[in-house]
């Protein structure tokens, strides 16, 4: 047992009973003095630690093994704990006042008094009443228990000491400009980044899954063999996250240190939420990877979907929390020490002090740029209105576009010919004469036909045993020159009839553009027929796109298209999408 100093040395008095207590009694005292004494003299001469010695602290959260924070409120030592204090409306912030450890303690002479070691080597350290099973490692706050220690992956790793097995080399973080640090929460996709929808996202084979249809564009996790990795990944990693569509992470990425992280993951087959161990889930510069596809080690839940899960959450009831650190201040890795021009760059940069003008490596820097390329006067004398090349200390010029060539009939390319291209002064025309134009023509009358729906979808009916027609209107345009017109629909039939070959009549009028006053004339013409492709229609509500015989027209023609039905087919006809079509 560790000897503790007592300040009262009790001598026997008159009437006390001589026995060996009593007389060994201030004896007794005098060893123990003696002995704290020499302990106190043995460390000091050793430089192992300092300790605070007769501390008041806070009986309820500190315990022998207890690291502490002062508390100027109470004007006592009280039981450090991990508290982070958010930025309000923000996902960061930084350790709150409980997290600043000063020290552990060492010995508890009584329940509100205690001996505190601010730094140095606790040997036979006692940590059974702050940590469960301690096991050599670091030593940190936790955040669920003041005065408590926690090993392991947890969250917000703030560092009090090292523990061997025996001995606690005891070293608490005080943060200051080197080593203050930030601390940001995210919440985690956990879905696989797939354009599939559902169980398609995923292939479970031999209690192992792979991701399908892996999409870039798509929140979540990505095999680790993905081509927007780059080959980054670490040799294991099974899954990688998808940076590309979580951006505010990326932009602070990665931990400093790189296992300054941890990942709580809750969902119903971890309610009460889990720490993911260490070596499932790394970090590295590059990114956050996943090392194990087995079928209860993967991000999402298993079975995917989860069955369990509300239809309305698309995380599947499972919600994954990544906490991380950021130091604010590190070492010249993080921070421009200086900044110098480059002695070989042709374009040379001269560094200043923004306040004075006079050159400057450090403090409120401004760059000046100076040109110091030189024109190569090998350059055609014409087109030369764009830098195009630099080579060495000389710059050449060149067109703004290199050559330009059309990839239609219709554009006709005017300049001067490179080739298939042109260059130079550029001329562009559009031929709107030629190829083909589609355009949608205009209903114009019904007789005896009705617009219905079918499904949501609107379409006009020819009903059955029922003479019926409609008129469509196309007015082309003066540009068009001369041209085939044919009539293009998706043609509906409702009923199964196998015998049937349904067929709706086309007659046409073509009104053309008069040189003079011209009498109208509202005769029509046969075309030929919208014939169903096959014979009989095999299910109802069946379509099928068709085409009718061509017309010849030319540019600025009014025509007028009559399309009727007339036929022993059982069900109703119906027009769902109607197009014209003009080729030359």
């Amino acid at each position: 047992m560790t000897a503790v100093w007592e300040d009262l040395i009790r001598l026997i008095t008159d009437g006390e009973s001589v026995n060996a207590a009593n007389t060994n009694r201030p004896t007794r005292s005098l060893v123990n003095r003696t002995e704290f004494l020499k302990n106190l003299i043995q460390t000091l001469r050793a430089g192992e630690a300092l300790v605070l010695e007769g501390q008041s602290v806070d009986a309820s959260t500190t315990w022998v093994g207890s690291p502490v924070y002062w508390d100027s409120s109470t004007s006592k030592f009280t039981g450090a704990k991990a508290v982070i204090d958010f930025t309000p409306g923000a996902n960061y912030g930084h350790p709150g006042p409980e997290a600043m450890v000063r020290g552990v303690v060492v010995e508890k002479p009584t329940s509100t008094t205690a001996n505190i070691m601010i730094c140095g080597l606790w040997r036979d350290a006692t940590l059974t009443s702050v940590i469960t099973t301690p096991s050599a490692g670091m030593l940190y706050l936790t955040s669920a228990d003041s005065g408590k220690l926690a090993q392991g992956n947890i969250l917000g790793k703030i560092q009090v000491g090292y523990y061997d097995g025996t001995n606690v080399f005891v070293n608490p973080v005080v943060l200051g400009t080197i080593t203050d640090h930030v601390h940001y929460k995210f919440d985690l996709t956990t879905d696989p980044a797939s354009s599939a929808t559902g169980a398609a996202k995923l292939t479970l084979t031999s209690g192992k899954y792979t991701i399908n249809s892996a999409d870039v564009t798509e929140p979540g996790w990505l095999p680790a063999s993905h081509a927007s990795f780059g080959g980054h990944a670490p040799s294991g990693a099974k899954f990688g996250y998808n940076f590309a569509e979580h951006e505010e992470l990326w932009d602070v990425w990665p931990p400093q240190p790189l296992d300054g992280f941890s990942m709580e993951l809750t969902g119903p087959s971890t309610p009460d939420g889990i720490i993911v161990p260490d070596g499932v889930v790394v970090a590295d510069e590059y990114g956050l990877w996943w090392m194990d596809d087995c079928e209860s080690q993967c991000p999402w839940e298993h079975p995917y979907p989860n069955p369990a899960a509300d239809p309305n959450l698309c995380t599947h009831n499972r919600q994954m929390v990544l906490w991380l650190t950021k130091l604010s201040h590190l070492t010249s890795d993080l921070m421009v020490t200086s900044l110098k021009p480059c002695s070989d760059s042709p374009i040379q940069i001269e560094v200043r002090n923004c306040v004075t003008g006079e050159a400057a490596s450090t403090g409120d820097l401004c760059l000046y740029l100076e040109n110091f390329l030189t024109y190569d006067p090998t350059d055609p004398a014409d087109q030369t209105v764009a830098v195009k090349e630099i080579d060495g200390d000389k710059y050449r010029t060149g067109s703004v576009l290199s050559t330009i060539k059309s990839a239609t009939p219709r554009l006709n390319v005017a300049g001067t010919a490179l080739g298939d291209a042109f260059v130079g002064d550029i001329t562009l025309s559009l031929d709107e004469g030629t190829g083909e134009v589609e355009g949608s023509p205009e209903l114009v009358a019904l007789n005896n036909a009705r617009q219905e729906v079918i499904q949501g979808i609107p379409y006009v009916e020819f009903p059955a045993s029922r003479e019926s027609e409609i008129v469509y209107k196309i007015a082309l345009p003066t540009t068009l020159g001369t041209a085939n017109l044919k009539l293009c629909v998706w043609m509906l039939c409702s009923t199964v009839d196998l015998a049937s070959t349904p067929a709706l009549p086309v007659e046409y009028s073509r009104i053309v553009t008069p040189s003079s006053p011209s009498a109208l004339s509202n005769a029509f013409t046969a075309l030929g027929n919208l014939t169903w492709p096959i014979t009989g229609v095999t299910v109802g509500n069946q379509y099928a796109e068709v085409e009718s015989p061509t017309l010849t027209v030319s540019g600025g023609d009014l025509v007028l298209l009559k399309v009727s039905r007339s036929d022993s087919y059982s069900g109703n006809i119906g027009l769902l999408k109607v197009r014209y079509v003009t080729t030359p």
